[in-house]
């Protein structure tokens, strides 16, 4: 009797000191997770011997890039004045090692490239069209010996910043970072690379991927390539991250050589999955996406306030940055080049293979196999089965805490931790809507954290907790370990799904389940408090795994929302976000100032009020320079100082016309837009045409009227004044043509107008032309 009033009593208690428990480890666990999340290496001066990596000496080169040079947009001049100067520190890199390094050769060289494709981004399919792009490359090979034969490694970044921005981070840190990288593989005389390096600093990323498409089209070193790595940034603040990769040999090489290594296979799956609206120059070589190429994409992703924006600047940019994705960068590259090297080819992957990586704080990163991952991930359900299967049939046999754990048990706490998750998610979401549908206004997340948390961060506990507080109230209460094995069944069962359809995250789950389980166990073999704290340890280690991801995911999203905004009507207002930018235009020849917003706050709150006296909403697509993200603005009209009688406007010539040379049946009209100087735009043909030159597909959108319109975007670089192009259509058929010119130089005019805007905005100002022309096939 005694005996079982202490084990009653022992039950009764339990949940209570377990709370206390892990509510201490939870605390512990966050307080070294946030603090692993921020360390980064401490940064070298210049003074570092040559052969180590040094971020103050890369930072001189970032501060060149966007303090010195500042913009960098494709069209503007500043983006060929860095070219020129990167291809000055290569040359004198090439000439370097011409005096020190004969078992080396270096050649630095300055690409144009000219070329289309069609892209599918943002929900959308259009053409994307470049003329005269630079790209500055660096070629790093063994000058004898199997090396200099071997397949050569690709790193990759790009120079240009995005309108409005000086793009310290995005990405002159990069550009910096490579920079630093071929200085030290050059100055470094004790070891050559085991396989070529190529440097790719390519000037047009933020038009859409236009260069890296450049150059793996047109690129003298493309055809010799055999792994890439690719570096980004989202943001000023490392330490940088792999969130994505092509799954192969290229993942575990990473993984034992970075001295840093930080990233998961959870952001994989978002990428994958397309839960993420965004795209790198990773794309264009990776052979899971339009690529040929195994490879890794690496990005610094904290303080996102700062992206795309003119806050990013080099002043902002964190100590210990640079210094960890150069350690990182240079290590993993030499390891790509050992296996290129090597003589024995890199493994091969088949349909299916691919790996599961995690890191551990930074220190370690562990990689398995896909394939081992298929039958790991199954294992808790498994154990989970028989512990379920022995108490129908062997109910003698178990242990007496655990007695309860039958089949009404394990589908009631599975259920139990079901709706826990499904709360969790759905309490904050309608708080969210509810509260945008009640104020009628999204609300300004940019910049304001502390509104995040306080008010989902409660509302998800509440939701988290609530199948369990209700569980309580009932007298029939089942014992709280038994509960905790309901939640690890649930947890098993969603790490078995998740394998069987091969999906990466599962490891959470596996990991979440088999902590539990041994917890479980292990408290209920030894009941005391060195049992508790040992089972505490066991819960700890998913805890440290998954944390990190979690924090990571929730800043990205939160800092990319406010970014992004709230697109126009009632889905983006209950989805809604911040306000981040007002970009002004003067659009085409009807001279009108249009005021227009990526984000979900009002246009009109950001302006004085003598602005507004003559203003309306306005819905005309004045910005389609920028399509497809102008589908996510909001704007307003209001009258403009006119153009100038002088002003020059773009033309449209005829350079051919006749029989298709691809289909004798249809007629093909090749023209050439003539612009007053560099820039960007949109053309928009209309009607039923056949095929054209800007891209593989046509890809039609329907509009009001029923006739398909094809979409593409174009950029031309500084210098370049003509954009030639040909359409193929059937005889009788009669196309309507718009184009959408865009200049990115300030007037007068909209310098004044910029000026009355309010400090907190980040604007963009384009001077815009819009022009139509019908097209007669006949």
């Amino acid at each position: 009797m005694a005996s079982d009033t202490a084990a009653k009593s022992h039950r009764r208690n339990t949940p209570r000191h377990l709370f206390g428990v892990y509510s201490t480890m939870f605390a512990l666990v966050a307080a070294a997770n946030w603090y692993s999340m921020r360390r980064v290496p401490a940064p070298l001066p210049s003074t570092a011997p040559a052969n180590v990596f040094s971020e103050e000496r890369a930072m001189l080169h970032v501060r060149h890039l966007a303090d010195v040079i500042g913009d960098r947009q494709v069209s503007t001049p500043g983006l060929e004045e860095a070219a020129r100067y990167l291809l000055s520190v290569f040359d004198g890199l090439a000439e370097e090692a011409a005096r020190s390094r004969p078992d080396l050769v270096v050649e630095a060289s300055i690409e144009k490239v000219t070329d289309s494709m069609t892209l599918k981004a943002f929900g959308h399919t259009f053409g994307n069209a470049y003329v005269g792009l630079s790209n500055v490359v660096l070629r790093i090979a063994p000058a004898r010996g199997p090396g200099a034969r071997a397949p050569a490694v690709l790193v990759n970044s790009h120079f240009d910043s995005a309108m409005g921005s000086v793009g310290a981070s995005d990405a002159a840190t990069c550009i910096g970072v490579m920079l630093e990288v071929a200085r030290v593989v050059v100055a470094n005389r004790g070891r050559s690379p085991a396989a070529p390096l190529v440097l790719l600093l390519n000037g047009g990323e933020e038009t859409l991927m236009q260069a890296a498409h450049g150059f793996m089209r047109h690129g003298a070193h493309a055809p010799g390539l055999g792994a890439f790595v690719n570096l980004e940034s989202t943001g000023p603040w490392g330490p940088d991250v792999l969130f994505q990769s092509s799954l192969d040999w290229t993942l575990p090489a990473y993984a034992r050589s970075a001295p840093h290594p930080r990233g998961n296979t959870v952001f994989q799956d978002f990428f994958d999955l397309g839960l993420i609206p965004a795209d790198t120059d990773y794309r264009l070589f990776s052979y899971r996406r339009a690529g040929s190429l195994p490879g890794i994409d690496v990005a610094q992703v904290f303080d996102g306030l700062a992206y795309h924006t003119n806050q990013d600047v080099a002043d902002r940019v964190r100590p210990g940055t640079l210094q960890s994705m150069g350690e990182n960068t240079l290590a993993a590259t030499l390891e790509f080049a050992r296996v290129l090297g090597s003589g024995q080819p890199p493994p091969a992957s088949a349909p299916g293979d691919g790996y599961v990586a995690f890191d551990l704080a930074g220190l370690k990163m562990v990689v398995y196999s896909y394939a081992l991952a298929s039958r790991l991930h199954h294992v808790p359900l498994v154990i989970l089965f028989q512990v379920l299967l022995g108490s129908l049939l062997l109910p003698a046999a178990n242990p007496r805490a655990l007695r309860g754990f039958g089949l009404k048990a394990a589908a009631g706490g599975t259920l139990r931790a079901f709706f826990s998750v499904l709360l969790a998610l759905v309490v904050p979401a309608l708080l969210g809507a509810t509260r945008a549908l009640v104020t009628g206004a999204p609300i300004a997340w940019y910049g304001r954290y502390w509104q995040v948390y306080c008010t989902f961060f409660p509302a998800a506990l509440a939701g988290l907790l609530l199948p369990y507080v209700l569980c309580t109230r009932r007298s029939s209460q089942p014992d709280a370990m038994v509960q905790s094995l309901g939640s690890a069944t649930f947890h098993a069962a969603v790490a078995s799904i998740l394998a069987a359809h091969g999906i990466y995250a599962g490891y959470l789950n596996a990991l979440w389940a088999t902590g539990t389980i041994l917890a479980v166990v292990l408290a209920w073999a030894r009941p005391g408090p060195v049992t508790s704290l040992l089972a505490a340890a066991l819960m700890a280690l998913p805890l440290l795994v998954s944390m990190p991801v979690a924090v990571t995911a929730l800043l990205y999203v939160t800092e990319k929302i406010g970014l992004a905004g709230a697109a126009p009507g009632l889905l983006g207002l209950v989805i809604g976000d911040v306000a981040i930018g007002t970009l002004a235009g003067v659009a085409g020849l009807e001279a009108r100032w249009t005021v227009s917003a990526i984000d979900g706050f009002p246009v009109a709150s950001t302006l004085p009020p003598h602005l507004l006296q003559h203003a309306r909403p306005t819905t005309e697509p004045y910005w389609e320079t920028v399509y497809p993200l102008n589908r996510l603005m909001q704007g307003l009209d209001m009258p403009a100082p006119p153009l100038e009688n002088d002003t020059a406007l773009p033309t449209l010539t005829t350079v051919a016309y006749g029989a298709s040379p691809a289909d004798a049946s249809l007629l093909r009209w090749e023209l050439e837009l003539g612009l007053v100087e560099a820039g960007l735009g949109m053309v928009n043909c209309t009607g039923a045409a056949s095929a054209w030159s800007f891209g593989e597909e046509l890809a039609p959108v329907q509009t009001q009227g029923g006739f398909p319109a094809h979409l593409t975007r174009f950029s031309t670089a500084w210098g370049s004044k003509a954009l030639r192009f040909w359409i193929d259509a059937a005889p009788g058929q009669v196309l309507s043509l718009t184009t959408h010119v865009a200049h990115l130089d300030a007037t007068p005019a909209t310098q004044e107008f910029l000026a009355q805007l309010p400090d907190w905005v980040s604007p963009v100002i384009m001077t815009t032309v819009q022009q139509k022309w019908n097209l007669e096939f006949r």
